[in-house]
């Protein structure tokens, strides 16, 4: 199975206290750019996931997210509405069709410019799909 962890004694207890706190002084530069993102993503990424408690709570004003009963009611009607799954079915059929047409076509135009033998066409046919990008649109 398993090494047993044996008891550290005080002293390994202090010895390894201060290996991590010469460890933090070392590297101390880095943790301090590691709290930019960290902030970010607890900010922006975790605190909204505390809203998403709403989508299973039956929500009533002045009790609070945390004061009502759970529930399913609001996916139950959502998955009923034949609106939804009109929405599902078209997305899922953009999506698709987007990934057989737009999937291929960079490895096809890439074969057939490799083929291209002429230097200056060949340089012409490269720049002429990216051409739209680099002029805005006025």
């Amino acid at each position: 199975m398993g090494k047993a962890k044996a008891k550290l004694t005080p002293a390994e207890k202090a010895q390894r206290r201060s290996h991590t706190i010469k460890h933090l002084k070392q590297y101390s530069a880095l943790y301090a750019m590691m709290i930019l993102p960290l902030l970010y993503f607890i900010i922006f990424k975790y605190v909204p996931m505390f809203g998403n408690i709403l989508a299973f709570r039956r929500y009533r004003p002045g009790q609070g997210m945390f004061g009502t009963e759970w529930t399913l009611r609001y996916f139950e009607r959502f998955l009923k509405d034949p609106a939804f799954w009109r929405a599902f079915r078209n997305t899922l059929v953009v999506s698709l069709e987007n990934l057989v047409i737009n999937f291929p076509l960079p490895i096809i135009f890439a074969i057939l410019l490799n083929e291209v033998r002429n230097k200056h066409l060949k340089k012409l046919c490269r720049l002429s799909p990216t051409c739209p990008a680099l002029f805005p649109r006025w």
